[in-house]
């Protein structure tokens, strides 16, 4: 039987069943098929396995930072483009003033 340890974060711990090469993966790849770094044998990660009830909450408050991050990222994302829309507003309306004033200063 392989050697499984919970992390508080996501990741799982445990040993490849033909080498016993030490691994951690992600607690999203249980139950999927992939060699083993070490020696190429065909392994599944451990499967069915529940997060304690803390690390549960731990995972939900994870997801929410990183959500919010993402927003706020957005929010920053937008906030250029706003603002580079506005200078190049700005930009062109200074060309139409100073080409008005080049071609009313030539036809006086």
């Amino acid at each position: 039987m392989a050697k499984i340890v919970l992390h508080k974060s996501s990741a799982i711990d445990f040993q490849c069943p033909h080498c016993k090469q030490a691994m951690t993966v992600e607690r999203d790849m249980q139950g999927i098929e992939f060699d083993c770094p070490s020696c190429g044998s065909s392994i599944n990660c451990p499967a069915g396995m529940q997060a304690p009830r803390q690390q549960q909450g731990n995972d939900d408050q994870a997801r929410l930072l990183e959500t919010i991050a993402r927003s706020s990222e957005e929010t920053a994302k937008a906030a250029r483009e706003i603002r580079n829309m506005i200078a190049l507003v700005l930009f062109f309306w200074i060309a139409i003033a100073v080409l008005a004033v080049l071609f009313g200063s030539l036809s006086i």
